[in-house]
């Protein structure tokens, strides 16, 4: 844009003050110490780095709204006439550095701007009309002087201002003020090339950052000229973005003090002891922020990257959960098969007991012969197993057999006999027969002759001997003198029905189970 309109801008600016109350508010004084005795100035008086995902401490809204997002930082918009959101910093640098990552507005007649600016009115810019996508406008004003001639334009490189960010920087000392787009000075001014010294900004300011319409139609035609013509808010909103704003202040101190009413950098005294701006913003980072705050400050990769996580351990565990379901059913289905099949074979051999004519209630572990099939008693085992029946005729026979085993009856085969035969002999009152074996149907032998000549009965069974049989002799726990049984024996097993060694066999009729 031609050096005209920068001349037409601060001309038009100033001319219409008493027109446009709030875009002039960002140029004046509450009180101008070149004019009166004023208060210091409160002390920046530190290094900050304000990250505008929202609003900082240590900033005042003087015209809203602003809005403030992760993507953007600060958003200053406007929707229609007579809008111009600015914020600005409660306390003064007397000298320092600033650096501001934005993006300009675009629109007609609407001015992105970013200014220092002190009490007696120095003035440090950078400004961006809506018209221009490429250019950026340097400006500065020594003690509120109209000179017109300050402004310089200068063509950003890497890209259009109103579509991306960039760095605009001011790095101001006594001895001189740089301008920086994106890390390079494009412009360097000294006090000498402000009239000696007389219009180089040198006093305390404060930031601003702001948008307005330089187009409103209560300014004057000349400013609604430089700004490119009236606004048309039907294509709004206009909106400025500020990522975020870097401040050092090369003061340090509590109060920037005006001694006098020169104007002049000498005449500032500088109070000691802590920054404002420092405990503001010390205090405002002790308050732990809350979770909200936090999930707005994350930048939006960050948020996707969470949702992400979250949606990969929730999955993780719905894996885990259905595999554990599918183990569990599967491992439940095989116990009931095997169940099942438990069941049936239990079921089979209850069925086969039934059929045998077994009532497998009765069964216990000592009642059980050799080949695990159950019996009652013990002498219902030996009835079973020999063919005897419980009768004492049948005992008698048993027992008449036994003294020939003292008689020297025996066979070459037979086993001698242990203390356990030999003590069954104490049963019967008389020494073993010396004859060879008797019939049955004769006297039995080892039956002993009563008074009168009488033979006496078999002993009667000793206490406890079960199914009335004599101890030891037809116990079914005594294996070593039981007759035919399947335990071990010393010698051939002599039984009661061996032909080998049966005697002379007995009338059917008489009911001796076989004896001979």
């Amino acid at each position: 844009m031609p050096s005209r309109s920068v001349l037409s801008s601060a001309v038009a600016l100033l001319a219409s003050a008493s027109l446009f109350g709030n875009a002039v508010a960002q140029v004046h004084s509450d009180c101008n110490p070149m004019q009166k005795d004023c208060p210091p100035n409160p002390a920046f008086g530190i290094a900050h780095n304000f990250v505008f995902n929202k609003s900082q401490p240590a900033w005042d809204t003087t015209v809203g709204p602003v809005t403030y997002d992760n993507e953007n930082g600060a958003t200053f918009t406007i929707a229609k006439q007579g809008e111009s959101p600015t914020i600005r910093t409660q306390q003064y640098i007397f000298f320092g550095r600033v650096e501001i990552i934005m993006k300009a507005s675009p629109g007609r007649g609407i001015i992105s701007s970013v200014m220092l600016l002190s009490d007696n009115l120095d003035e440090i810019d950078w400004e961006f009309l809506g018209i221009n996508n490429t250019m950026a406008l340097t400006n500065y004003f020594g003690k509120g002087s109209e000179d017109f001639t300050n402004g310089k334009e200068i063509v950003v490189p890497g890209g259009p201002v109103q579509n991306e960010f960039h760095n605009y920087t001011i790095d101001w000392t006594k001895d001189r003020l740089q301008w920086f787009i994106n890390g390079n000075v494009v412009r360097t001014l000294t006090p000498a090339d402000a009239k000696n010294g007389e219009r180089y900004p040198q006093t305390p300011c404060r930031l601003s950052l702001g948008i307005w319409a330089g187009s409103d139609p209560r300014l004057a035609q000349g400013t609604r000229d430089w700004a490119g013509g009236d606004t048309d808010f039907s294509k709004g909103p206009f909106s400025m973005h500020v990522k975020s704003t870097y401040i050092k202040d090369y003061s340090s101190g509590k109060e920037y003090a005006f001694s006098d009413r020169s104007g002049s950098y000498q005449s500032i005294k500088i109070v000691e002891g802590e920054s404002p701006a420092n405990k503001t913003i010390t205090e405002a980072l002790a308050v732990s922020p809350s979770l909200s705050e936090r999930w707005a400050s994350l930048t939006d990769g960050a948020r996707t990257g969470i949702y992400i996580g979250a949606a990969s351990f929730v999955a993780i565990i719905a894996g885990l959960f259905l595999w554990y379901f599918l183990k569990q059913r599967r491992q439940g289905k095989e116990e009931a098969r095997l169940a099942v099949e438990r069941e049936k074979r239990e079921q089979m051999e209850l069925n086969q007991f039934h059929a045998a004519g077994i009532d497998p209630d009765s069964f216990t572990v000592q009642h059980a012969d050799s080949n695990g099939n159950p019996f009652a008693t013990p002498a219902q085992s030996i009835h079973e197993k020999h063919g005897m029946h419980g009768s004492v005729a049948a005992v008698g026979a048993g027992a008449a057999a036994a003294p020939l085993l003292h008689n020297g009856s025996r066979t070459p085969h037979s086993p001698d006999m242990n203390d356990g035969q030999q003590q069954q002999h104490q049963y019967f009152d008389q020494p073993p027969n010396s004859g060879g074996m008797r019939s049955p149907s004769g006297p039995h032998a080892g039956y002993a002759t009563g008074p009168g000549g009488s033979p006496r009965g078999p002993p009667s069974p000793a206490l406890g001997s079960p199914g009335g049989y004599p101890h030891p002799d037809r116990s079914a726990t005594a294996p070593v003198n039981r007759m035919n049984s399947p335990g071990p024996m010393n010698g051939p097993q002599r039984s009661l029905t061996n032909d080998s060694y049966r005697g002379p066999a007995g009338h059917p009729q008489q009911g001796n189970n076989g004896w001979r």
